[in-house]
């Protein structure tokens, strides 16, 4: 293994509770992190260089450079297994730890996506709500000149302002103007059954061609003398 200690630099033994240490930093950190109470101030307000020579000076700096380096209890959980085994497990959950939060990046950049969307959104509601003014020489009416929401459109008559025209609503439309051809309400329907000869009957249509040929009337003189029996 060509591994250094994380710890003080030298020669790592294998890779003990999460890093690659020597068995002089590996049995250091299993007794120290258990028994903090043994563990005295740094002399030297934590600024103590830990290698190979001075690695015994001061327990605290060493210490703390071991839970620097990532050494910790939990390093040791899976027991006496190879050094690789225990690699593969820590890259595993990195990995994992890093799939989470790259997840939480993109989680926080949709809810950012669309927080601006909705004050877009917002804008452009502003910007409709507000009326346009032009000048006084242009052609364009008043009610070209009002831009309507896109909410009043969903909404009755009845709750749009004034100033706006009113929006398309089947439900809110005039009733429409009477004509001669339209259907009377009023009128009464003629709900009575007629045979289908009368039908026919009624609807052929009678011509002067389809009358049958008669003989002409010839008018004859009264007779209005008395005959003796």
């Amino acid at each position: 293994m060509n591994q250094q200690c994380k710890v003080c630099g030298e020669p790592a033994a294998g890779f003990h509770f999460g890093a690659f240490t020597c068995e002089g930093c590996k049995s250091f950190f299993g007794r120290s992190y258990n028994n903090l109470n043994s563990i005295s101030e740094c002399k030297n307000n934590g600024e103590c260089v830990i290698n190979k020579k001075n690695r015994t000076s001061c327990k605290a700096c060493r210490l703390r450079k071991c839970l620097l380096v990532g050494m910790s209890k939990s390093g040791s959980r899976y027991g006496r297994r190879s050094n690789w085994f225990k690699i593969h497990c820590l890259l595993q959950e990195q990995k994992q730890k890093n799939e989470e939060s790259r997840l939480g990046n993109q989680i926080a950049t949709l809810n950012r996506n669309k927080d601006e969307l909705l004050l877009l959104g917002l804008d452009d509601y502003k910007t409709a709500s507000s009326p346009s003014v032009s000048p006084p020489g242009s052609d364009s009416s008043d009610a070209a000149q009002l831009q309507q929401p896109p909410l009043y459109n969903l909404l009755p008559p009845l709750l749009v302002p004034h100033h706006y025209p009113l929006p398309y609503h089947p439900a809110f439309l005039p009733p429409p103007s009477p004509s001669p051809n339209a259907f009377h309400h009023d009128s009464p329907l003629d709900l009575s059954t007629k045979s289908q000869a009368e039908e026919d009957e009624e609807d052929q249509e009678i011509t002067v061609d389809c009358l049958p040929d008669q003989p002409p009337i010839t008018r004859t003189p009264l007779d209005l003398t008395t005959k003796v029996v």
